[in-house]
């Protein structure tokens, strides 16, 4: 059964820094067939995308306060920015692992 992953973003506590993108649950076991979406607890818009190709993820930014649509992953490791301009420095990393964890065996 697919599980749904949530990337908060959240303002950076360090006055001018860039906001933060951080996965929900630590450490994250995103497997292909799963989804992700982003939810953005800022007082600004975000459009996480690929640098150069902002709707990888989504048709549109992120309104503050609201949440992105979901997003299926492939396989890999997907590095990407924040693409809007003056938000250098807002970045996350999604890795995906091909198949699901397994569950230990049951003794």
């Amino acid at each position: 059964m697919p599980f749904a992953w949530r990337i908060n973003i959240k303002k950076n506590p360090k006055k001018g820094g860039p906001a933060i993108f951080e996965f929900e649950e630590t450490p994250p076991q995103v497997a292909v067939g799963d989804l992700v979406f982003w939810s953005n607890n800022d007082t600004v818009p975000h459009f996480p995308g690929l640098a150069g190709a902002p709707q990888v993820f989504m048709a549109n930014q992120i309104a503050a306060k609201s949440s992105s649509p979901n997003y299926a992953p492939n396989a890999g490791t997907i590095n990407y920015v924040c693409s809007l301009p003056g938000h250098e420095g807002e970045a996350g990393v999604i890795v995906v692992a091909a198949t699901p964890p397994s569950d230990p065996p049951v003794k």
